[in-house]
């Protein structure tokens, strides 16, 4: 008996890690379902530019373009290993999968500290599950969201030991200045929270962040100059933030970020946002005790809520985390004191989860999408706070603890599996998962499997680009096809490998090639506009587009390669044209 009590135990122990290994294994094998030609492709052929010898700022005019250089190293071990591109999408995604599931696993730990293991595993699948649109490649949100997450970690482990401790601070401070290079503007919020510890609390500590943010920003500025020289960057330094695409304006975030909340869940607000108000009036202004009768009204009409405005969530990814948060807020505002361990745990998180979820809504024109980002950073701690409300109100009510455990379960099980479904089924611009039944033989999406008119129409265009353009100097690809620069040996042609405004614009490439006179395209592909036709599915509202790769040649650019004699040929893909 002893034995089996002991085995039972030990079993137990790596349960939760089974499982946490289980999803990653599952996550790694649904990133061989769709390709996307658009927002994922893009990410990574920005890798390929700098890979390729482009300058940061320079020759790429995009806002988003920074984080690229901690993945550099990925990109480059991997086109050594592979001898080319293919297979890169796919590679990336599991390069992804792989980082988010080791940060799951420290996650865990330090959760585990606070609470039960089954605690700890229901706020490390939030993180685990969880990725922007289901875009499942790198990109600054997926790489930005993990450093960020991982610093604020590293900071609440801490350590007994000095050296340790100093050690954690300076990889926190390095990991933290990679998440301000994926989005810039959380420069201004890192420096107020950190010059205010240190001169407010007297934090030693913040010497140590800071120089390992020091250290990240000396590899950082050694790339840049590396390849331009300090007057070329600050000369175009200001072209990256004309981009009306990924704007930043701070104060209109401020304003929208609410409303977009209160716009989500209008059909509910009057409950949860009555509720907030409510509690914050009596307990927190008057200084008066919530009789335990409203207690139990507010719970049971919160946790209805919560399922509606679950419901509410199911066509963006992490949208139900909001809906959790909105419930923990109340649970916490109902039941946490000053006193309890949690509290400081709690405030640390919301902090980060609201300055990161800010950051990122004012740089991106995604809306309410670009909010969950944030929200996964608190949501990982909505169970302890949950768990710790449900064991406080069963000391209150002893009764009805059974039941009470029950709901905390079904709150906690419904909010994670809405997110194992969604990511698992979620398809961000390709179609229906079940209709992703043909496998991509070569090039950069080898071993993707998408539908079969989006698997001819990628190879048309892939022999296209081999046939004719393989050694030319400088490419042009237009409108919808970043992934297509994977492929080739040359040069982007353009200010951005984006389809939009810092990309193609006739208005951005008459101002490039008078800046840069020697990327003027050799090669210029016309896709045509059904090429890369998509759907989503359940994720993005279903977005779909008939003809994503509408576009026209600018006229002037048309007239140079008239007048230079560049070769036309039609092809069923699209239009060519290249320099003799």
């Amino acid at each position: 008996m002893k034995g089996r009590n002991g085995l039972r135990t030990k079993s137990n122990v790596f349960f939760p890690y089974m499982i946490l290994v289980l999803i990653s294994v599952l996550l790694i094998a649904r990133s061989f379902f769709s390709f996307c030609w658009s927002d994922e492709s893009f990410y990574l052929s920005l890798v390929h530019r700098f890979w390729s010898g482009d300058a940061l700022i320079l020759d790429e005019w995009s806002g988003v373009q920074f984080y690229t250089v901690f993945l550099l190293p990925f990109y480059s071990l991997y086109r050594l290993l592979a001898g080319g591109s293919e297979g890169i999408v796919l590679a990336a995604r599991i390069f992804m999968v792989v980082c988010q599931s080791a940060l799951t696993l420290y996650l865990y730990y330090v959760l585990k500290k606070f609470g039960n293991q089954w605690i700890a595993l229901a706020g490390s699948l939030i993180y685990l599950l969880y990725t922007r649109a289901n875009i499942g490649g790198i990109s600054y949100y997926s790489i930005g969201l993990l450093c960020f997450l991982l610093s604020i970690l590293l900071i609440v482990d801490g350590s007994k030991k000095k050296f340790a401790a100093v050690l954690k601070y300076i990889i926190s401070g390095f990991f933290m200045a990679i998440a301000v290079v994926c989005v810039p503007i959380l420069a201004v919020p890192y420096m107020i929270v950190s010059i205010f510890c240190r001169m407010r609390f007297h934090k030693k500590e913040v010497v140590y962040f800071w120089v390992g943010t020091l250290i990240c920003a000396v590899i950082f500025i050694c790339f840049m100059l590396s390849r331009a020289d300090l007057g070329d960057i600050i000369r175009n330094l200001p072209r990256i933030f004309q981009d009306p695409e990924h704007k930043s304006n701070i104060w209109i975030s401020f304003i929208l970020w609410p409303a977009r909340i209160i716009y989500r869940y209008c059909w509910t607000v009057f409950i949860w946002g009555g509720t907030l108000v409510y509690i914050i009036w009596k307990k927190y202004w008057r200084k008066e005790n919530i009789s335990i009768k409203i207690k139990k009204w507010i719970l049971a009409a919160n946790i209805i809520v919560f399922f509606v405005n679950s419901c509410l969530s199911m066509d963006i990814v992490g949208g139900n985390i909001i809906a959790l948060w909105i419930l923990t807020e109340i649970c916490y505002l109902l039941f946490i004191d000053k006193e309890d361990p949690l509290r400081k745990l709690w405030l640390t998180f919301s902090i980060a989860a609201f300055i990161f979820s800010i950051s990122f809504h004012a740089v991106s024109n995604t809306g309410l999408d670009a909010l969950t980002i944030g929200f996964i950073i608190v949501g990982t701690i909505c169970p302890l706070i949950i768990v710790r409300s449900v064991c406080i109100w069963n000391q209150i009510n002893p009764k009805k603890e059974k039941q009470s455990n029950a709901i905390a379960m079904c709150v906690l099980t419904v909010a994670v599996l809405q997110l194992f479904v969604v990511r698992m089924i979620g398809v961000y611009r390709d179609d229906a998962i079940w209709n992703l039944d043909e496998k991509i033989e070569n090039g950069p999406a080898k071993y993707l499997y998408t539908t079969s008119q989006n698997k001819e129409q990628y190879h048309e265009i892939l022999e296209a680009v081999n046939e004719t353009g393989g050694e030319s100097e400088n490419f042009l690809f237009i409108n919808m096809l970043p992934w297509a620069y994977l492929d080739t040996k040359g040069r982007c042609a353009a200010p951005s490998t984006s389809r939009f405004w810092a990309g193609t614009s006739e208005e951005k490439l008459k101002e490039y090639y008078t800046v840069h006179p020697d990327r003027v395209p050799d090669y210029v592909f016309l896709c045509n506009p059904e090429y890369g036709a998509f759907r989503s599915y359940i994720v993005q509202k279903g977005e779909k587009s008939n003809a994503p790769n509408a576009g026209e040649i600018p006229e002037f650019l048309l007239e140079y390669m008239e007048a230079h004699g560049y070769e036309k040929m039609e092809k069923e893909c699209g239009t060519i044209y290249r320099k003799n």
